[in-house]
């Protein structure tokens, strides 16, 4: 249902971010791509972009999904110290 989408989301993007938080240095980049045959429904996108602030990179992660051909999403932002 709905709310099971909407938790799996929520789920996904945490887990998208602490992937990108462990990597040993961050990167300017934007990526997108699917979960495979466990999420079906569930897309992801990825922005990663230094922000004026000193050392700090911000990540963005959106899961997008489709409930009753309606697009829907959630998105979570952290800010990163760049490790280097």
């Amino acid at each position: 249902g709905n709310a099971t989408n909407y938790t799996q989301a929520v789920m996904l993007a945490e887990g998208l971010i602490e992937e990108q938080l462990a990597e040993e240095y961050l990167v300017e980049e934007s990526d997108s791509g699917t979960f495979g045959a466990d999420f079906p429904l569930h897309s992801w996108e990825l922005e990663i972009v230094d922000t004026d602030q000193f050392e700090l990179m911000e990540v963005m992660v959106t899961v997008k999904w489709t409930d009753r051909g309606k697009e829907k999403s959630f998105s979570l932002t952290t800010l990163s110290a760049d490790r280097i």
